[in-house]
């Protein structure tokens, strides 16, 4: 396992693109809401079982490739699905991180990651869905 930091680079268009030490890119908007769903089989969008109240907007800023290597690669313009294991082994990991980094105004959000988490690890064949824009 490779340890990788985080450069970012700000474009007047509000287009934030990531660039680990290690070469990997992300490429997101800041600011743009990003709906989380409880969905059924793959690959398609499966039948809806939850969504969201709330969007995942969290701060690039507060995320790296050694702490949140799954969270910081949630695709802004595209569809990002975790599976229940990612979800019951990683991502409360990940939640717990930024429980530390993000302000109480974004705790309501990992609340609500929390929630759906539990939701899609009910049973197997149901899936974590970050939809981007």
């Amino acid at each position: 396992m490779r340890h990788c930091d985080v450069q970012t680079d700000r474009t007047p268009y509000r287009t934030t693109t990531a660039r680990s030490m290690c070469g990997d890119s992300i490429v997101g908007r800041s600011g743009v809401p990003i709906s989380m769903w409880v969905r059924t089989e793959m690959p398609e969008r499966g039948d809806r079982i939850d969504e969201g109240a709330l969007t995942w907007t969290p701060s690039k800023e507060a995320m790296n490739f050694s702490d949140t290597p799954l969270l910081i690669a949630v695709d802004a313009y595209g569809d990002t699905v975790f599976n229940r294991l990612q979800i019951k082994w990683q991502l409360p990991r990940e939640v717990e991180f930024l429980r530390t980094r993000l302000g109480t105004d974004r705790q309501p959000m990992l609340d609500e990651l929390e929630r759906l988490m539990a939701v899609a690890t009910e049973r197997v064949h149901r899936y974590l869905w970050f939809i981007g824009d």
